[in-house]
């Protein structure tokens, strides 16, 4: 019955992480910043050190929902994914998981490469490592094999205090 449970989680947080999210195309100033908390960054600055703005917000993206997953703190994701609603559901997913004594362990995604599709739109290659769960205080830790994957990420501007991009869109391809 725990197998089947925790393959059931599994499949509902693959399930939200191969969902497209719905969200707006509008295309982000230069100068806009990055929605996540405490940790806004200027989007100029991250130019400058070598990266797109929207290459940062896709690594950023990948170290918040890696910390989401081994925390249970979910409000720093909910920020980065803005309108993203299956991202939503995957935050109260991790929530209730916490909640009832459970917990994740992982590494999270390798962001490989980011391919610029259209204005607003990237293909994403990750590689996921293996991660342990355990869905609640008294069940058995399982293992959870990773994998690879490509993802299109579609950002969209943040409709919270001043500017900023947030992920509004995840989808599988291929």
């Amino acid at each position: 019955m725990a197998v089947r449970r925790s393959r059931a989680l599994i499949f509902v947080v693959l399930t939200l992480l191969l969902t497209g999210c719905s969200g707006g195309s509008a295309e982000p100033a230069p100068t806009a910043r990055l929605a996540a908390g405490d940790r806004e960054q200027d989007l100029g600055q991250v130019a400058e050190e070598g990266g797109t703005p929207a290459e940062e917000l896709i690594r950023r993206w990948a170290e918040v929902e890696k910390d989401m997953l081994n925390t249970g703190e979910t409000e720093e994701y909910a920020a980065l994914t803005g309108p993203c609603t299956p991202c939503g559901r995957l935050a109260a997913q991790v929530r209730g998981l916490y909640e009832a004594g459970g917990y994740v362990s992982t590494d999270g995604m390798d962001i490989g490469e980011i391919r610029s599709v259209s204005d607003d739109a990237y293909e994403v290659e990750v590689t996921t490592g293996p991660s342990i769960e355990q869905r609640s205080a008294g069940a058995k830790p399982r293992r959870v094999p990773g994998g690879r994957r490509t993802y299109r990420l579609t950002l969209s501007a943040s409709e919270g205090e001043g500017e900023g991009m947030v992920i509004a869109g995840l989808a599988p391809v291929g």
